[in-house]
């Protein structure tokens, strides 16, 4: 008899044993399994990230190339307004600067000759004033 019980209890173990080693091989085929299912979904959440952000790319692209089409009638306008501008300014203000030099050369030439008239009348120049502007003779005393 007790070699009966001794063989059950081994059995028993041996059961046990083989049920722990079931399990745990059951566990790593769900860990692989969930590995590979994570590995898939991590592939796809990355070219959808990828498709996404070409997507963007495009569109923001586009809206770039819209804007652009936009604004170049307005900045040839205003291009065109400044040269337009520019002519008229010039139009307008050269010969106001001719009449300016007309009217100005003669009161120059008048001023000048008067210098050099007073320049020969005088026989003794006054001297120089002292640089500085100190008069001679004066004191700083307080």
């Amino acid at each position: 008899m007790p070699t009966t019980v001794t063989k059950n209890v081994q059995d028993a173990a041996y059961t046990t044993v083989g049920v722990g080693v079931l399990g745990y091989q059951q566990a790593q085929v769900r860990r692989r399994d969930a590995q590979a299912k994570l590995g898939t979904v991590a592939r796809d959440a990355k070219g959808q990230a990828e498709k996404s952000a070409k997507s963007a790319q495009g569109f923001l692209t586009e809206r770039a190339d819209e804007a652009k089409a936009a604004i170049s009638p307005a900045l040839t306008n205003v291009r065109e307004w400044a040269e337009q501008t520019g002519t008229e300014i010039r139009t307008r203000v050269e010969p106001i600067v001719g009449e300016v030099l007309e009217r100005v050369e003669p009161i120059v030439d008048r001023v000048q000759d008067k210098v050099k008239e007073l320049s020969n009348r005088s026989p003794n120049p006054a001297p120089a004033p002292k640089p500085g502007g100190a008069r001679s003779g004066a004191s700083t005393s307080a």
